[in-house]
Parts: C-alpha cells; structure tokens; sequence
C-alpha cells in the first residue's frame, strides 16, 4: 500500500475537549456525566422495561409525580425483574423533554476533570452505546462519557 492509499484510509485524529462532570460507577465501568445536566441522585423504585423498549430502557419511574424513564447501562434478566426493583441513579437535567431521565449508577465518586472524544472512537461493535464517548481523568484513568443528548435522541428514536 502506498503512501497515498494510506492517507486515504487514515482516520482523522480523534480530537478531545476539557470537561468537568461527576463520576459515578455503573457495574465495574467508570462513567463521567456532565455537571450541567447534573440534576440530583436518589433512589427510586423503578418498574421492569416494558416488552418492546429499547436495549437501554431499564424502566419507567414516578417520581415526585413525574414521570421518568430510567437509562440502564447493565442489564438485568427480565425474569429475575420483580414488578418493582430498587435502583440507584442520577436525575438528569433535560430541558424541553416531556419525560424525566434518570441514569442508573451502582455509585457516585466525586466531581472531576476530563479530556473527552469530540467524536465516537469505540468500534461500532462495542457492547456500548454510541452516545458514550471515551475519556481519560487528569489523572489518566479511563472513563466513559455520557452525552445526554445523543441518549435521549437514540432513545425517543430521533437519532
């Protein structure tokens, strides 16, 4: 392959912006979600996903008398799902939605700094979503990064 050929088949650099966000921990992921659209964490009740809701929909929840669709990372078997199950998670902040979003966590670290992908670098057979990016704490620990907007555009089918 010629020089030319290679720089044809080359893949851009993957660029990398400063971030700031809180750490949680989903199953023995490390995930980072953007301070700004960091609402509160609680535990909830949540309901199993209905039959044909999408891979990432962990359930629905009522919450403080709205209605709220719970995001979860690691699945459960839907046969050891009773009809309500306790969850952990972090209400996001997501203005315009008719709907509340919550991301399922096991635990919350602390606030942190973070270079973060501009663009998706995990190949498309990655066991992850595409609306998590890759990332490196300042002190060079691997982390996902969620972009809570691409989420709720996969997850309510306008992506």
């Amino acid at each position: 392959m010629g020089n030319a050929e290679r720089e044809e088949t080359a893949k851009p650099p993957v660029e990398f912006a400063s971030r700031r966000g809180l750490e949680c921990f989903v199953g023995q992921a490390r995930v980072g979600i953007p301070t700004a659209v960091v609402e509160r964490v609680i535990e909830y009740q949540c309901s199993p996903p209905p039959p044909l809701a999408r891979r990432w929909v962990g359930g629905f929840v009522l919450y403080e008398g709205r209605v709220m669709l719970s995001v979860a990372l690691v699945s459960r078997k839907s046969e050891s799902i009773a009809p309500s199950h306790p969850a952990r998670g972090v209400v996001l902040r997501v203005p315009h939605s008719e709907v509340g979003w919550i991301l399922e966590v096991n635990s919350v670290g602390a606030f942190l700094d973070a270079e973060v992908a501009m663009r998706r670098s995990v190949p498309q057979a990655s066991k992850l979503p595409a609306w998590v990016h890759a990332g490196r704490t300042l002190d060079r620990r691997a982390i996902g990064w969620i972009d809570v907007d691409a989420m709720v555009r996969e997850l309510v089918g306008t992506a």
